[in-house]
């Protein structure tokens, strides 16, 4: 087998295996984000926040690398042309950066607005969490797709090795931070983890880089034939990729809206845990509560002139609707209950002594969903 074969099924083979240990890192990772969050409305979230930097990279960036940005290299290469393949990636790489980042800035100023279009039907502080996410996500496609333009000079430079562990160290550190991190910061831990990897994505790459014979510059070289002929190639590529992501993201909105909302409240010492919960109008809401306690305990939901009427004895019905349900020392009742208007009501026990002790809490109804 002459030298060059022998280097081409090497670099076959380190791809293969590099991609494999990929594939499980990233199995592992959807495992140990399920273990930490289960299926909760903090993933829900991640998710939906996730989905804004993924169409930021998918509309600006992707379709670039293989279809565009390696064949242009890749010609200039085969011809001799070191210096020019050079000036080519530099340019091309600096202003992926520069779209990259006013994408992102964009983005981050117009989140509020952006966001309350995807994710419509989730409560307040479920929109309040998913902005923070957003912002803190945008960071991700400027380092990743840095990272992703450098898999382009390496791969036009059959350099493979630093390339081949750039994913294994993205998917590293998200482990890392779901796993370490998460259990006691939360979501935003995850976010932050999807960034470090990010880094970590075209940092492990850069001495590769270099040896290249890369260096920085400052120039864009938008009137450069080059960059230019790569900007014709992958613009019909990124725009069909951002339209699958944007309607795989719509379908996602459109499914969540249709899911069961379970809330789940836990009576311990005399008190609703939460004691303040956010539901939106007009949608089934299953509400599972359990007392923890060694004596029975209401569950009661209404305006002032209800609960009023409990406190008098003068309501004539009771504990024969779903907004009134009475559970027994330590079980667990479930109610379905359908909010029919926007607005604030009020959940008590009214049994003897226990509102003065504390046993009120408040649902708010909120638009949308």
């Amino acid at each position: 087998m002459s030298s060059e074969r022998r280097r081409i099924a090497s670099a076959a083979t380190l791809i293969l295996v590099a991609y494999g240990l990929s594939r499980v890192l990233g199995a592992v990772r959807e495992l140990v984000i399920a273990n930490t969050f289960g299926t909760g409305h903090q993933i829900d979230d991640y998710r939906v926040a996730f989905g804004v930097p993924d169409l930021l990279f998918n509309l600006l960036l992707a379709g670039a690398i293989s279809s565009a940005f390696i064949p242009v290299l890749s010609e200039h290469l085969a011809k001799g042309e070191q210096q020019r393949a050079l000036e080519i990636a530099q340019r091309v790489l600096n202003s992926a950066i520069v779209i990259l980042t006013a994408g992102a800035a964009i983005l981050f100023i117009v989140a509020p607005f952006y966001v309350s279009l995807i994710a419509f039907g989730y409560s307040p502080h479920d929109h309040e969490v998913i902005v923070g996410l957003t912002r803190i996500l945008l960071l991700q496609p400027i380092f990743l797709g840095a990272g992703g333009m450098v898999i382009g000079i390496l791969t036009a430079y059959q350099r493979f090795f630093a390339q081949a562990l750039a994913p294994l160290f993205y998917n590293g550190a998200i482990i890392v931070a779901a796993a370490f991190f998460a259990p006691r910061y939360g979501v935003t831990a995850l976010a932050l983890g999807v960034v470090a990897g990010a880094m970590l994505h075209v940092g492990v790459q850069l001495p590769a880089l270099w040896r290249t014979g890369w260096r920085p510059t400052a120039a864009l070289g938008l009137e450069d034939p080059g960059v230019r002929k790569v900007g014709r190639l992958m613009f019909p590529i990124a725009l069909g990729l951002a339209a699958a992501v944007l309607t795989g993201a719509l379908a996602s909105v459109v499914a969540r809206s249709n899911d069961p909302i379970v809330i789940e409240i836990t009576i311990h010492y005399s008190h609703y845990e939460p004691s303040a919960v956010t539901v939106p109008v007009g949608r089934p809401v299953t509400f599972v509560i359990t007392n923890t306690d060694p004596i029975d305990h209401e569950w009661i939901v209404g305006d002032a002139a209800l609960h009023e009427r409990h406190r008098t004895g003068t309501e004539p019905v009771h504990n024969a609707r779903p907004t009134e349900i009475t559970i027994p020392a330590r079980s667990q009742k479930r109610t379905t209950v359908t909010f029919a208007s926007v607005g604030s009501l009020q959940f008590i026990c009214h049994l003897p002594g226990h509102e003065a002790y504390g046993m009120v809490g408040t649902v708010t109804i909120t638009p949308g969903g």
